[in-house]
């Protein structure tokens, strides 16, 4: 019965909650690196794992909107890979690099993913060869909120998930916006930038 066990649950939540099995780890959790200084862990790779600043960065390069928590000396704290320098490209492939790369208007973007809403650093691609921002964002899996100077997109997965809670549950554009507002920060202390 799951009422005999409620105090062992909450102790494991309360251990995870804070540095869990990582407690014992004396350097980055990253093959080869020996930093000692690893205050950071993925919640959305449900990994416990500490890494240091330059390797949790480089495991996130194609994962934009995952969170990120730092541990402050007291507590784990959201963390966004843009503030720890992540530079998101798009217009290329993952393992490629643009040689004229083009921030987004203002250096920040706003992506709406299944787990939340998430600002971003994003870069266009410049070359040549280049396509327009709309189609650049389309062919990184990200819908743009417009075809000229887009300052958020959504994921295709989230298009996907509010397409099918829409047929199924009801719910409203609003609804569900209110509850990926709520996963970031239930509070209502901080909203989430809006930029269309």
């Amino acid at each position: 019965m799951f009422s005999a066990h409620v105090d062992d649950y909450i102790a494991e939540s309360l251990r995870r909650e804070g540095h869990g099995d990582a407690i014992l780890q004396s350097h980055c959790a990253a093959l080869g690196c020996e930093d000692t200084d690893c205050t950071f862990h993925c919640i959305t790779c449900r990994d416990g794992r500490l890494f240091c600043h330059s390797c949790i960065v480089s495991l996130h390069v194609a994962c934009l909107t995952h969170v990120i928590q730092h541990w402050n000396s007291n507590y784990f704290d959201k963390v966004p890979l843009c503030e720890l320098g992540l530079q998101y490209q798009v217009g290329h492939l993952a393992s490629e690099v643009c040689p004229y790369p083009r921030a987004a208007f203002g250096n920040c973007f706003t992506i709406i993913d299944t787990n939340g809403i998430h600002d971003v650093a994003l870069n266009f691609c410049s070359c040549m060869q280049k396509r327009s921002f709309a189609l650049q964002l389309h062919g990184s899996w990200l819908f743009p909120a417009m075809d000229t100077e887009p300052h958020t997109a959504v994921t295709t997965a989230t298009l996907e998930q509010f397409r099918m809670l829409t047929f199924i549950g009801k719910i409203s554009a609003y609804e569900y916006y209110h509850s990926l507002v709520c996963l970031m920060n239930n509070t209502g202390v901080m909203a989430p930038s809006v930029r269309i």
